[in-house]
């Protein structure tokens, strides 16, 4: 009975805290580099793409291909070149990935919601209770919260006051949503325990 009641707290906290804690990589490519005789291996994540760099090109998939015979495995670092996706997922605080593409973020704190402006160097003026997201030192510019709503309406306003809805990346994950299916799982998971406690008596 205990290892039972054990097994269903850990698949619990299995299934809430493993999708925030791991990131999604996506699949290694092996990239070449002809002129130096040289291999490396390169990937990104759910938020981030990865680039070769200047001489290097993409020979193909890790298990699909191999380092060629004769060129030297090394480690590439600060000279791939990664850019993040515009996406609500990975500009909200607490996301597994690498940094997403967050310059455009505006806020509204008093109605808790986070949205995208096509270029925020272009907007003249935002809506009443909008604000950019100030730069975080280690974080960037990112949504403050999960409880913090995206939105996709969120307009510019121009020197004539007239009220240009630009539209930024539509938001993939609805956080408050995502809250509400884990406290459930939880709630699930109490009356599971309480079952078999009783059942026990």
């Amino acid at each position: 009975m205990k290892k039972s009641i054990l097994l269903v707290i850990f698949l619990t906290l299995f299934f809430i805290f493993g999708q925030s804690v791991f990131a999604e990589s996506l699949p290694y490519e092996i990239i070449v580099n002809h002129n130096t005789k040289q291999c490396a291996e390169i990937s990104g994540d759910e938020c981030t793409e990865c680039f070769p760099p200047e001489g290097w090109e993409v020979l193909g998939f890790f298990g699909e291909v191999k380092c060629p015979q004769g060129y030297t495995q090394i480690e590439l670092t600060t000279e791939i070149i990664c850019k993040g996706f515009k996406d609500s997922f990975c500009c909200t605080v607490g996301h597994p990935g690498g940094p997403g593409d967050c310059e455009d973020i505006v806020v509204n704190h008093v109605e808790k919601q986070c949205a995208f402006i096509e270029d925020i160097n272009k907007c003249e003026k935002l809506p009443a209770g909008w604000e950019k997201v100030e730069q975080d030192q280690s974080l960037g510019r990112i949504c403050p919260s999960l409880e913090y709503e995206w939105v996709s309406d969120v307009g510019c306003v121009t020197g004539g006051g007239e009220r240009i809805v630009l539209g930024g990346s539509e938001p993939v994950i609805d956080y408050p949503v995502y809250v509400t299916v884990l406290a459930t799982v939880v709630a699930a998971s109490l009356v599971i325990l309480l079952f078999l406690y009783r059942r026990k008596k």
